[in-house]
């Protein structure tokens, strides 16, 4: 990967389009509106949050390939180059939180570039996540840095493919785990008449381990009677090949286990609260055991078991529903489906006063339609409400909220592409926030053109690239490529990974979002709408009010490191507890079963290989 403008001084791979965050100038805002604005300015003069994003060759990797990457570090309001920090820390977890591997690479204009070879002698198969971060993103906390998750694994002449299909059966109302596995070697024989240790286990916990002999077609069953307090999305079943004098071979296959009981059903009023007598929009989210999103229906029931209305999720788990809340109701929620859910939910408690914030943003108009509703004690208060959007931590929208008129249009085009903040304040408190997503369609148009309709084997390949604005004129711009064979390394068709994605989208939101090119790169009818239900049930990063108020003190870390400093204690992550990633071997397709035999072919060549070996040359002279 390498870098092709090291001269530019701004950053284009994503389009930032000069957008004008001086909408409103604080010498337009009267009284209380002057304060708030001037505030959050200063705040964002004297401690600007920094985005980090690694474009990486790959979004898997197997055991002896090496990561390359090139790292872009940009400040956060402008998307520019950011002039904060000059150092960049890169680090590889496994799944427990230990670090494996850390490097700290030199960032130039915003942009470096490094590799980390994926040594068998240091790594392991499992889970990895990386990520990256500078000194001065450690002022605002682990949501600031980037993370991506990944499986490594290896392969060799020696490896295992496993099929398997885990499913929950009912005896007696109790829960039986059933597993069917079938293995085979790398050639896709079955591996029969093997002697083999099984285990069932939970994180360091075994629940379960037998001794067993695979029939000749390699096909195990296995049941487990499954206890109500397992934690089933820390569950794996274990495999260790006994045969005397064999290679070792130890399968780690993960359980994914989705009992309709456990679902998590969540209730999040839009603006934040349920308010009596005031209709309220509220976003639901239903995750499943394994940590994914599940699709349910059910119903809402007041305290005397009438049904209040229906509700049904639209994509990942989540949807919303209206209703008005009485005063002196408590309200409970029952899925319909899944069938087996006998759960039963409370919705949020109901407030006896207090405010309600309603946005409509419809994806093909121009403007978002917004409207405030509040009780009768609220209206007739003296106290002032505020309306603030900010984007990027920049405030781009205030004015004074009057309850009498409390529907209000705003132009889109006061804010950039990416996630809108509404925060409605009673003086300096905030009553209600509700996120919304801008798109623009203001992404740099970039064209990757042959020479050649067609290419032999190792012909040369000649490329060019073309980067142009919205408008069709070229943009000076600093880019990485990555080059891979689709027969073994599949492409993000969904761009999940893309830096459009990351950094408009993702960086912005907390927790994981399962798939999050299907609301960016939006090719299905009700991705619009369900890009609006998730702005509804995640939580996003951003200022905090209170340190908005508070007097602004030297900021803790630094983000010039000098060649003295440069050994800083790392940022602190919390143990992974997200979705378990499926190894390669795990019922593989054929693109990951190419790049993991391919490698193998790769490393028993650089072991076996006989000729005319160069002499290692070993550069001793400094830089």
């Amino acid at each position: 990967m390498k870098n092709t403008s090291q001269r530019a001084r701004k950053l284009f791979l994503l389009l930032v389009a000069f957008l004008n965050f001086n909408a409103f100038s604080q010498n337009t805002f009267p009284g209380g509106i002057k304060d708030i604005v001037a505030a959050a300015d200063n705040l964002q003069t004297k401690l600007p949050a920094e985005k980090v994003y690694l474009h990486t060759d790959k979004h898997n990797y197997s055991i002896g390939d090496t990561l390359w990457f090139k790292a872009y570090v940009l400040d956060a309001a402008n998307l520019s180059s950011s002039e904060k920090s000059n150092l960049l820390f890169v680090e590889l977890h496994d799944d427990s939180t230990e670090v494996i591997r850390r490097i700290s690479i030199p960032i130039n204009n915003g942009v470096g570039y490094a590799q980390i070879p994926l040594t068998k002698e240091i790594f392991h198969d499992g889970g990895y996540t990386l990520k990256a971060y500078t000194n001065w993103t450690q002022n605002f906390g682990i949501d600031y840095a980037f993370a991506k998750r990944f499986y490594m694994g290896s392969a060799n002449k020696d490896s295992w493919l496993v099929n398997s299909n885990v499913r929950i059966n009912k005896i007696d109302g109790k829960d039986q785990l059933l597993i069917d596995i079938s293995l085979m070697d790398i050639n896709k024989i079955p591996i029969g008449l093997r002697k083999v240790e099984v285990r069932i286990m939970e994180a360091d916990r075994t629940l379960y381990n037998k001794t067993m002999e695979t029939p000749l077609n390699g096909k195990l069953a296995i049941k487990y009677n499954l206890k109500q307090k397992r934690d089933a999305g820390n569950m794996r079943l274990e495999i260790w090949n006994l045969k005397k004098g064999a290679d070792k071979v130890f399968l780690r296959i993960p359980l994914t286990i989705n009992r309709a009981e456990k679902i998590d059903l969540q209730f999040l009023p839009e603006g934040g609260n349920l308010v009596v007598g005031l209709k309220s929009v509220v976003g639901f989210k239903a995750i499943a055991e394994n940590g994914n999103g599940a699709d349910v229906t059910g119903y809402i029931y007041d305290g005397k078991n009438n049904v209040i209305c229906s509700f049904a999720s639209l994509h990942k788990g989540m949807g919303v529903f209206e209703f008005t809340p009485k005063f002196g109701e408590k309200y409970i929620a029952r899925l319909n489906t899944p069938k087996d859910s006998k759960t039963t939910f409370n919705l949020p408690e109901i407030a006896s006063s207090g405010t309600v914030l309603n946005i409509e943003n419809q994806e093909l108009s121009d403007s978002l339609k917004l409207s405030i509703n509040a009780t009768n004690d609220i209206k007739a208060s003296a106290n002032p409400l505020y309306l603030i959007g900010s984007s990027r931590g920049i405030v781009c929208f205030a004015q004074s909220v009057n309850l009498k008129n409390s529907k209000t249009a705003m132009a889109k085009s006061l804010f950039p592409s990416g996630i809108v903040r509404f925060t409605l304040l009673n003086g300096h408190t905030p009553i209600n926030e509700r996120i919304a997503f801008i798109d623009h369609q203001d992404n740099l148009e970039i064209k990757v053109l042959s020479n050649k309709p067609s290419y032999g084997k190792r012909d040369s390949v000649s490329l060019e690239i073309e980067v142009k604005d919205k408008n069709g004129k070229p943009v000076m711009s600093s880019l990485s490529l990555a080059v891979t064979d689709n027969s073994q390394v599949k492409s993000d068709s969904l761009g999940n990974f893309g830096i459009t994605t990351n950094l408009l989208f993702c960086n912005d939101l907390k927790g994981f979002v399962e798939e999050p090119g299907f609301y960016m790169n939006r090719k299905n009818k009700i991705a619009w709408l369900a890009l609006d239900h998730l702005m509804l049930t995640q939580g996003w990063t951003g200022f905090d009010w209170k340190t908005v108020f508070t007097p602004i003190e030297q900021p803790k870390f630094d983000g010039i490191i000098s060649k003295e400093t440069r050994n800083l204690p790392s940022m602190t992550f919390p143990e992974t507890k997200t979705l378990q990633l499926t190894p390669w071997f795990i019922n593989g397709d054929n693109t990951t079963f190419n790049y993991a035999q391919n490698l193998n072919k790769f490393v028993d060549y650089e072991r076996t290989s006989t000729g005319n070996m160069l002499k290692e040359v070993k550069i001793t002279s400094k830089k």
